[in-house]
């Protein structure tokens, strides 16, 4: 799956993330965590996003000396296109959870969201090829999960590759 492509002249832009002041999303998908310093003086430091293996993006935010775990996809969402409305959640409309720009999220309610989710999934088709870089990978020590995200396919259909249920004659 493919990420939508910034424009040239779409420089970074950073905005608030609702219900989170100490926070911004940009516009490429990061989240920054601003502090402030003596003096007004304050700095902000770019959170590290870490990718759970079904493929979402994920950065730990602290609220109250608490530290939760927000999608960054949310975060975006909220600070480009505003709170979710009740009874809708973040669909990321190219199919690609790690696509956290705002131009690819949307708010759709859960079972749109499900439709839409088995719509893109119908559209991946493994070919001899992807199948012969899935079992290179493996080989080469690669987490099947990891594989899976790359190609667009449930770690259980990578691990079902791997064990030749399926695609037994490659």
């Amino acid at each position: 799956m493919k990420q939508l492509k910034l424009t040239a002249n779409n420089a970074e832009e950073w905005k608030p993330i609702p219900g989170h002041p100490a926070y911004v999303a940009s516009n490429h998908g990061q989240i920054k965590k601003l502090y402030s310093g003596k003096g007004g003086n304050g700095g902000a430091i770019i959170l590290a996003i870490f990718t759970a293996p079904v493929g979402y993006q994920f950065v730990k935010i602290v609220i109250d000396g608490r530290k939760y775990t927000f999608g960054v996809h949310q975060l975006v969402a909220a600070a480009f296109i505003g709170p979710c409305p009740r009874g809708h959640e973040v669909n990321h409309i190219d199919g690609n959870k790690a696509n956290n720009i705002p131009e690819n999220l949307e708010y759709v309610t859960h079972k749109e969201n499900c439709q839409l989710s088995t719509k893109q999934r119908g559209r991946i088709k493994l070919t001899t090829e992807i199948v012969y870089e899935i079992r290179q990978a493996l080989e080469a020590g690669e987490r099947q999960v990891d594989v899976g995200a790359r190609y667009g396919v449930a770690q259980g259909t990578v691990s079902a590759i791997k064990r030749r249920t399926i695609w037994k004659r490659i």
